[in-house]
């Protein structure tokens, strides 16, 4: 074991020692190393096979965890660094989660409500770990979650209540944009509040790994754009009322904002910017979510099927919580070759599928016939991809639409001669006119895990 006691730029009550143990480099407080690093602790690499590990949520090639240690709670976030270009940067610029333990020091030591970061390690192999480990904050629980109740209780919160969620979220961000930071992703699960005493609630910004801590504080632009991203989930949950007392709690606690209104004018005058800014930053998000219907990832997929057959498929459903569908799952690459492989066998030889297959997923079928139609069809965009486009594009602006799992098209010489529309059939409802035509089939929708 190596260690060596490390001095931060500015000063800090907190010793941070380096160590060397099991394969890894750490960096830990020096009150928590012997209880996180012990030998007979936790592997903090694979988590999986501890009996004392409770799985928080799972990432694209990360995974947090809540660790108990000598009863004591801690959160670990496990981040594997896949790729050449990956651990490149990481050598160069430092892991994600180093990158997210000197924020949250650097965020600490200018007073700015955040958890506490008790140890990084990086493991450099064949394939580079990193892991952050946080100290739990016992009953706190996300502004999402404690803004929606009890799940028992469809009620909406209560005005106390209510009121002093507001006041504690408007006071952190207020104190974290006067100190110059810059979180990225504001939304209401990466923000904790918990009881700090029996009529007062405390807030605590969570995963900075997209933050970013600048010397002056945020001007009126930057910290409007920030409140916009908060507003994306309040503007569904909470009442304009309720959004307008946020806006002037925040705006009362940062007195040394230089555009802060001192009468009712200038105050409209802000709210109506602050507005303009929710609506821009709205539509972006809109945006960048309809540019996933082309990219490759985890919301959408292009599989190449073979024998001229492409299907443009929905792997993880957007927007749940505005369109609950617990009956679709989310699929797999794997899974949707499975189900379309003899959709597509069959289409050509117009053989029915197994009575096992027929429920309820539902499958249109289209036929392109003549050269004119096939070239419009080619060049542009198919009735079919149109609505699976259309459809995607309404959800990702928060407007209801029909729900459309993918499209399949295929080619001869070059040209689309047939499309395939995949709709999932609710047994509930009355199937649509398109599931009653003669071609179409069913699927089971157990089959897209």
């Amino acid at each position: 074991m190596v260690a060596s006691v490390l001095n931060d730029s500015v000063e800090s009550s907190i010793q941070v020692v380096r160590l060397h143990r099991r394969g890894a480099t750490w960096h830990v407080q020096h009150n928590w190393s012997e209880t996180l690093l012990a030998d007979s602790g936790p592997q903090w690499f694979s988590l999986q096979a501890d009996e004392q590990t409770l799985p928080i949520k799972p990432g694209h090639h990360r995974m947090t965890w809540r660790v108990t240690i000598d009863h004591r709670c801690v959160i670990a976030k496990v981040i594997e660094i896949p790729g050449l270009l990956g651990r490149l940067a990481s050598s160069l610029i430092g892991t994600p989660a180093e990158r997210e333990w000197r924020t949250l020091r650097a965020a600490s030591r200018r007073g700015i409500p955040v958890t506490e970061a008790l140890a990084v390690g990086v493991r450099r192999s064949r394939c580079s770990q990193t892991v952050l480990i946080l100290k739990d904050v016992r009953g706190a629980l996300t502004l999402h979650k404690a803004w929606a109740g009890p799940a028992n209780k469809h009620e909406p919160i209560s005005r106390p209540d209510a009121t002093r969620l507001i006041s504690a979220t408007a006071s952190l961000l207020a104190c974290a944009h006067e100190h110059g930071l810059v979180h990225g992703d504001t939304h209401a699960g990466n923000i904790l509040v918990y009881n700090k005493s029996p009529d007062k609630i405390q807030a605590m910004l969570i995963d900075l790994q997209s933050a970013r801590l600048q010397r002056r504080p945020l001007g009126s632009r930057a910290a409007l754009g920030a409140l916009a991203e908060l507003d994306q989930y309040f503007r569904r949950h909470a009442t304009r009322t309720q959004r307008l007392r946020f806006v002037k709690q925040y705006l009362n606690d940062r007195p040394a904002l230089s555009t802060i209104p001192k009468d009712a004018k200038a105050l409209r005058a802000t709210l109506l910017a602050y507005a303009r800014v929710t609506a821009r930053h709205t539509a972006r998000l809109a945006r960048r979510r309809d540019r996933r219907l082309k990219q490759q990832g985890r919301y959408f997929a292009t599989i190449r099927m073979g024998n001229g057959w492409k299907a443009t498929v929905t792997l993880k459903l957007e927007r749940r919580q505005l369109f609950p569908e617990p009956g679709i799952p989310d699929g797999t690459i794997a899974g949707w070759r499975t189900i379309l492989k003899p959709v597509i066998e069959r289409h050509g030889s117009h053989r029915p599928l197994d009575q096992q297959m027929l429920e309820p997923v539902v499958l249109e079928h289209h036929r392109y016939t003549g050269l004119f139609a096939r070239i419009s069809a080619t060049l542009g965009r198919t009735t079919h991809r149109k609505q699976f486009e259309s459809a995607h594009r309404r959800r990702h602006r928060d407007l209801k639409a029909e729900l459309i799992l993918g499209v399949l098209e295929h080619r001869h010489r070059g040209l689309v001669d047939a499309t395939i529309l995949v709709r999932p059939a609710n047994p509930d409802t009355q199937q649509p006119s398109c599931a009653r035509r003669s071609g179409n089939t069913s699927l089971a929708p157990s089959q897209l895990k």
